[in-house]
């Protein structure tokens, strides 16, 4: 019985939801730039990092620039730039992280950009430190801009 008026309940209401007055344009169709971003993929090696800031100041650390040809200016200034790194497990971490939050070798990793650029800075609150001696691998997603 509860089965019956659940189906009789439920049919009147699709039928009462729409009625032929309504006009309501169609959405338009969602392209791929709606649904996901453009991706890019590096990596960076141990001799690659640059020293960088002045040392005792709490950013002095390390730095690498790498060109990223999806970064075109258009998006860089209208768009959504996102950067990641991949942690020990082969998982994907979102850029701004700190030491504190888990962060690979304990550091801190930013990152700034401009077209076809990404630059990535990590540092330990102004203590001495190596940069990584592994290759380190990262994505840069880029989402169109209105």
């Amino acid at each position: 019985m509860r089965t019956t008026a659940t189906l009789a309940l439920a049919s009147l209401f699709l039928l009462s939801s729409c009625n032929d007055e309504d006009k309501v344009a169609p959405r338009p169709p969602v392209g791929p730039q709606d649904i996901a971003g453009q991706e890019f993929h590096f990596k960076v090696k141990a001799e690659e990092w640059v020293a960088y800031g002045t040392p005792g100041d709490d950013t002095h650390g390390y730095t690498v620039n790498k060109n990223v040809y999806i970064l075109t200016d258009d998006l860089a200034q209208n768009g959504t730039v996102q950067v990641y790194v991949k942690r020990a497990n082969n998982n994907f971490v979102q850029l701004p992280l700190l030491a504190h939050e888990g962060a690979p070798g304990g550091v801190n990793w930013r990152f700034s950009y401009r077209a076809n650029l990404v630059q990535i800075f990590i540092d330990k609150n102004g203590d001495v430190f190596s940069p990584a001696d592994e290759v380190m691998s990262f994505k840069v997603v880029v989402f169109g801009g209105q």
